[in-house]
């Protein structure tokens, strides 16, 4: 059972060519695929407490998550190999005038994300004691991510001019329908055992409109609107911008910040949603992108000493907050700031953008194949967290090595299936472009 999965997936990739290795290395490469892939299979289930595996008792069911974990860890092997290719042929995000700077920050905020989904949730931390606080800290990284990606995002399309593509935004709402249905459908039935409701798979096959992922349908909204978006905002003089930028603020952060704790939520003043607030990074990043900020006084020491500073000023708070709130009045809790408008939760991603923007990295083609990744490393990471992890934890030790277990399967597992994806997202883009040429006939 164990060999099936590498050998499937082994001959998959020789024979579509993904990777070209000679005839006498064939062998060599897949019994090292295999070693390596049942390496990491044995080890994640030590950790997660099977200490010996006993096959002729071994159930169906868990016989099946051993097949679905091997099936996650699968292509790793092939990925790394992937990379050895030339720059050419990765395509790598680099050819659109980006930096290695940002994309490792496009990473770090990816994996920002996935660690605050591993807490998020109504899950029982009693056992944490002490530790709790921790919990509260990672509370904040996920929202801290989905505002980096939103600077990223304004940083590079604030200067383009053309209209959205259509085949940009088809190409997009397949990928999201992707892992829709590998996270809703196919990921409870297959290897959790579970059943699916007509609304599920509803809600699967309309993933933007139903908001499988805020930030996906926030994403698909805001690109559709950006060429006049962009247009808009280039027309205005740099004081005018400035002053657009600071009545957003005031009016969605700082205002927001301050009534928000007699309620403990920052998010319900003047009609404000997430998409709006992805508007709003996107332009502060534009105006950064077009004007800078105090571009030739200061440098990555500067939004450094910002960002560690309000960095301890927040966990100060997390740490001597009370978590059921003040009083009866001020209901805030220690986890208060956690929400992307909060102005501390700004200050701290607007720095960290910041800091990057001045490290100098040349162009590696590695971090660039995996920032090119990041969005759908973002979609797709329930179908292997769910399954797998967060179960049976009752020591706080137990928790940090499953979660640490977990970033490292969600980064190698759908980093795999999405280098799949990606192969045949090149086929449909392609019978796209046929279709459009035919019609334009």
């Amino acid at each position: 059972m164990f060999l099936l999965v590498p050998l499937i997936s082994f001959c998959i990739y020789t024979k579509c060519e993904f990777i070209h290795i000679g005839r006498k290395n064939k062998i060599f490469v897949g019994l090292l695929y295999i070693v390596i892939l049942n390496i990491c299979t044995f080890s994640i289930s030590y950790v997660r407490g099977v200490r010996e595996l006993d096959f002729e008792r071994m159930t169906i069911t868990y016989r099946l998550k051993y097949v679905g974990l091997e099936l996650i860890l699968g292509i790793t092997f092939f990925v790394m190999m992937r990379f050895c290719r030339s720059r050419n042929e990765m395509d790598p995000i680099g050819k659109q005038g980006r930096h290695s700077n940002f994309e490792l920050l496009r990473i770090i905020a990816a994996g920002l994300i996935v660690v605050f989904h591993y807490v998020y949730g109504k899950w029982d931390y009693s056992y944490m004691g002490k530790y709790k606080v921790t919990i509260d800290v990672i509370w904040m990284f996920g929202e801290i991510g989905v505002n980096v990606f939103a600077l990223l995002s304004g940083y590079f399309m604030i200067e383009q001019e053309k209209p959205f593509r259509v085949k940009k935004a088809f190409l997009m709402w397949m990928q999201v329908l992707f892992y829709s249905i590998l996270t809703n459908i196919i990921s409870p039935k297959i290897i959790e055992g579970g059943g699916i409701e007509r609304d599920e798979i509803l809600q699967s096959l309309f993933p933007i409109t139903y908001r499988f992922r805020w930030y996906a349908t926030a994403y698909f909204v805001l690109y559709l609107f950006t060429p006049y978006i962009n247009r808009g905002l280039r027309c205005l003089r740099k004081k005018e911008y400035g002053k657009l930028i600071l009545t957003l603020l005031i009016l969605y952060s700082i205002w927001p910040t301050l009534l928000g704790v007699f309620d403990n939520n920052t998010e319900t003043f003047l009609y404000y949603n997430r998409c709006l607030w992805i508007l709003i990074m996107y332009c502060i990043a534009g105006y950064i992108r077009l004007y800078g900020i105090y571009k030739e006084k200061w440098r990555f020491f500067h939004w450094g000493v910002i960002h560690i500073i309000t960095w301890l000023v927040l966990l100060g708070f997390i740490a001597f907050m009370p978590e059921n709130g003040v009083s009866e009045h001020i209901k805030m809790k220690n986890t208060y700031f956690w929400p992307p408008n909060s102005i501390v939760l700004v200050v701290i991603s607007v720095s960290l953008f910041m800091m990057f923007s001045y490290i100098k990295l040349k162009e590696n083609v590695i971090i660039s194949y995996i920032a090119s990744c990041t969005f759908g490393i973002y979609l797709g990471q329930d179908m292997i967290r769910n399954p797998f992890f967060h179960k049976n934890l009752t020591e706080p030790k137990d928790l940090f090595i499953d979660m640490v277990c977990a970033f490292f399967c969600i980064a190698m597992g759908v980093l795999s299936i999405e280098t799949l994806r990606k192969g045949f997202e090149k086929i449909i883009a392609n019978l796209y472009d046929k279709i459009q040429i035919r019609c334009k006939k």
